[in-house]
């Protein structure tokens, strides 16, 4: 049983090495995600902004899918994502390409998710996995804080579930030196997720009052707040 047991920890000890190098595989890749991610949502941007971005996107991905363990490939969640990942980028290639870049904005989405719920099953954190837990419920209560007629219950119900899923971002662990953020850059996102719970605090006082006004704006203001802190884990040079 003894020997079992050291195999087993000695097993667990030669994989972290193999798994933190799989998140710095993931920060990378990010790097290239986001910003064309981001880019598909301007309409404004140049279409050579777009196309590089995407080009950048192609690099990245291929770079990932070598850098995985084939164990990684072989397991069936990562496999789902990964597949699901693949349809997506190349879906949004077609797009961009075609010049549908609210459909390939869509088609992207679909890869963080993919990659969000994955790990999540495989128990493995992520910073950034935090965030896109809290942007599907953000993106379903800033919708539904848009309509005059919205039921104050439901907007309750989605109010509550984003402050507690970003309380779980401001408690998660960031390391700046992982993520390759400087002082500056580090200084901004603690500034962004300080700002998002003061957003979520003035929403919660906006409902409570009834001032269907001040949700629509602060609903606004939460979803632009956001993006800021997720785009900061983009590199955007040249674009």
């Amino acid at each position: 049983m003894r020997r079992l047991a050291a195999i087993a920890a000695l097993a667990a000890l030669a994989a972290a090495p193999v798994r933190a190098a799989v998140m710095d595989d993931f920060i990378m890749f990010d790097r290239s995600y986001i910003p064309a991610l981001a880019l598909t949502n301007q309409p404004q941007k140049p279409q050579g902004a777009i196309d590089e971005s995407m080009r950048r996107l192609d690099a990245a991905w291929a770079k990932l899918l070598a850098a995985l363990p084939a164990s990684d490939k072989a397991d069936p969640a990562y496999a789902a994502a990964i597949a699901r990942a693949d349809k997506g980028i190349k879906e949004a290639q077609r797009l961009s390409r075609e010049g549908s870049r609210a459909a390939a904005h869509g088609a992207l989405e679909e890869v963080r998710v993919a990659f969000w719920e994955a790990r999540t099953k495989k128990g493995v954190d992520f910073y950034q996995d935090g965030m896109t837990a809290f942007h599907e419920t953000m993106e379903a209560f800033t919708d539904l804080a848009g309509k005059p007629d919205a039921d104050t219950k439901k907007l309750r119900e989605l109010l509550d579930e984003s402050s507690a899923l970003w309380q779980k971002v401001e408690a998660a662990q960031f390391d700046a030196a992982r993520f390759g953020f400087d002082a500056d850059r580090t200084a901004r996102l603690q500034g962004l997720v300080k700002k998002e719970r003061e957003v979520l605090t003035q929403l919660d006082a906006a409902l409570k009052a009834g001032d269907r006004v001040r949700l629509a704006e602060g609903a606004k203001a939460m979803k632009g707040t956001f993006s800021q802190a997720y785009l900061l884990f983009g590199d955007f040079t040249g674009l």
